[in-house]
């Protein structure tokens, strides 16, 4: 059976853009495809729900995960349940897919949330992370994980739906397939507000994974899936 990870980016951390991606996960899964979510966006809840906080303390990494963590899966817990799927929550880091007895208790427990019909929603565990153990950031998490594990696919889902040629100019346009070593020329690099990678470290997960990725965006995800929309760029090794 096919395997899909998807990588949803800082932005789409938000109830319509969730909606979405539930939207994709439940077609997928009646495709008979097992997916693997990997979502950026605790620290932009964070900042929204505790916005009080921020005004007189300086906040650690540490504690905005520690809340923002749980208010990103209680927003996929209660949007997925509309769509009748069921979250599981794994939480890891760098050394665990180093390591082969975490890496094989990593895969025995996302087998076991795919025998019972729930979808791994796999994090950085980011209040324990040093310069060693962090992957930088969730593309790069996508790009190990892919490479560890049998996943066929990456999809990056982002605030922009690909690759461009001339990015921002008004000649730009969207490249359709590439190879990575001639993706890299194309960068302008443009980060989120919100996330910590942008474009070029969604390339270097790709290089990384050794697989086929498409990076698009979270309105055209799922036609790209079904066939029916060109707005999307596929990476190739």
């Amino acid at each position: 059976m096919e395997r899909l990870l998807i990588k949803i980016g800082s932005d789409l951390a938000g109830k319509n853009a969730v909606w979405k991606v539930g939207e994709l996960v439940k077609y997928l899964k009646g495709k008979n495809v097992h997916v693997t979510l990997i979502s950026s966006g605790a620290k932009k809840l964070d900042k929204e729900l505790y916005a009080k906080i921020y005004e007189n303390t300086k906040v650690s990494k540490g504690a905005q995960r520690a809340r923002g963590q749980v208010e990103l899966m209680h927003l996929y817990k209660n949007i997925f349940k509309d769509h009748e799927l069921n979250i599981g929550m794994i939480l890891i880091n760098k050394k665990d897919l180093e390591d082969s007895e975490n890496l094989t208790r990593i895969k025995q427990v996302v087998d076991e949330l795919y025998e019972q019909n729930t979808i791994p929603i796999i994090n950085e565990n980011s209040m324990l992370t040093n310069d060693e153990t962090t992957f930088g950031d969730n593309d790069l998490l996508a790009g190990n994980l892919a490479k560890k594990m049998d996943y066929t696919k990456i999809v990056f889902i982002s605030s922009v739906n690909g690759l461009y040629k001339n990015y921002g100019m008004p000649n730009q346009e969207l490249i359709k397939k590439i190879r990575y070593e001639d993706a890299l020329k194309y960068v302008v690099e443009k980060k989120s507000e919100n996330g910590k990678g942008g474009m070029k470290s969604k390339l270097t997960a790709c290089n990384l994974s050794g697989k086929e990725c498409i990076i698009t965006d979270v309105n055209s995800a799922l036609s790209v899936i079904k066939g029916t929309n060109k707005k999307y760029t596929l990476i190739t090794p």
